[in-house]
């Protein structure tokens, strides 16, 4: 088989799932044959029905575990997978348009990858009611949208760390990404990350800044794991990326403008300054053509067009520098 999507299930209905399965469903060009879905239910009593299941043109296998989380849900359905190529989707997600998978085994029938990454829509609901649908560019932190060859991820030991509850996925890609000699860049879009009411990271829209801590702790684990595999170069990368990040997001207006963020803000800062203490070695050996990369995608997306890049790694300096002396007044 060439490719098994992996879908992990806590309280998600058949109703709430079907989407997913029908744009499964509506494929084109494609032999069926070629592919099938494993639904990893974590634990929970809501089940989905075989009769549901079989109502689908391609084979579905479904599991019952022990509920450990999302993470642990994905790493099942990784390890019992027989597929070429495994691809991770959200229940209350779906594919973009007819023609994602054709265009996914094509690539899997050519020379093949490690990793297949595309962009992917993320719909967003307004205030009004209606909705936004925004493509997300160059991501490296979510699953949606890329493919992996089971193979590279299993002999790498590259699996989500279960005792992550937050940004899990920045863990699994940052890995699966740095460390594959063959990433591929899809000129297609064909997953959708949909909104959903209860979800906690899309109805909060400071969500991202109230928890930006935790992506400092991830970043150690991950850094930790580079470390413990001898690649010390994979873990300055992180370092930089995380520092860099850090820096495009003490530009967001909010924390001035939002009067809750003041506190979290204090205590970020003062935990962005000890990691910068203690991996500042790293720092300073990530090569210069990607510290400019990342300076320029900042420069873009947070500057005016008549801001330089001079003025902006000027900008990033004096951050790093008031930031590692203890100035908090100036930082924030």
């Amino acid at each position: 088989m060439k490719l098994q999507l992996i879908v992990p299930q806590y309280t998600e209905t058949e109703e709430m799932i079907k989407p997913l399965l029908d744009s499964v469903a509506i494929q084109r060009g494609i032999d069926f044959s070629d592919i099938s879905m494993i639904i990893v239910n974590d634990g929970s009593d809501t089940i989905l029905s075989t009769d549901f299941l079989k109502t689908y043109p391609f084979n579905i296998d479904y599991y019952k575990i022990e509920h450990k989380g999302v993470s642990a849900a994905r790493n099942f359905g990784i390890k019992i997978a027989t597929a070429d190529y495994i691809m991770l989707c959200d229940s209350d997600d779906k594919f973009y348009g007819d023609i994602g998978l054709w265009y996914i085994l094509r690539e899997i029938g050519g020379e093949g990858f490690d990793v297949l990454q595309s962009e992917f829509y993320e719909e967003i609901k307004l205030a009004d009611g209606s909705y936004l649908y925004s493509p997300r560019k160059n991501d490296p932190v979510f699953v949606h949208g890329k493919v992996y060859r089971r193979e590279y991820l299993v002999s790498q030991r590259i699996f989500f760390n279960e005792n992550l509850h937050v940004h899990e996925d920045a863990n699994f890609n940052g890995l699966a990404i740095q460390l594959a000699s063959n990433v591929k860049v899809s000129s297609l879009i064909y997953y959708m990350w949909c909104w959903r009411n209860d979800s906690t990271v899309r109805k909060d829209p400071l969500f991202g800044l109230k928890e930006y801590h935790r992506s400092i702790d991830n970043r150690v684990i991950l850094m930790d794991e580079c470390m413990g595999r001898g690649r010390g170069d994979k873990a300055a990368y992180f370092c930089g990326q995380l520092v860099y990040d850090m820096f495009k997001t003490s530009l967001d207006f909010r924390w001035k403008d939002v009067e809750e963020l003041g506190p979290v803000r204090v205590a970020l800062v003062k935990k962005e300054r000890e990691f910068i203490l203690r991996f500042r070695r790293y720092l300073d050996i990530v090569p210069k053509e990607i510290c400019e990369y990342w300076l320029k995608t900042i420069r873009e997306s947070m500057f005016a067009k008549e801001v330089t890049q001079d003025e902006v790694r000027n900008i990033f300096n004096q951050w790093l520098d008031k930031l590692v002396k203890g100035d908090e007044k100036d930082v924030e």
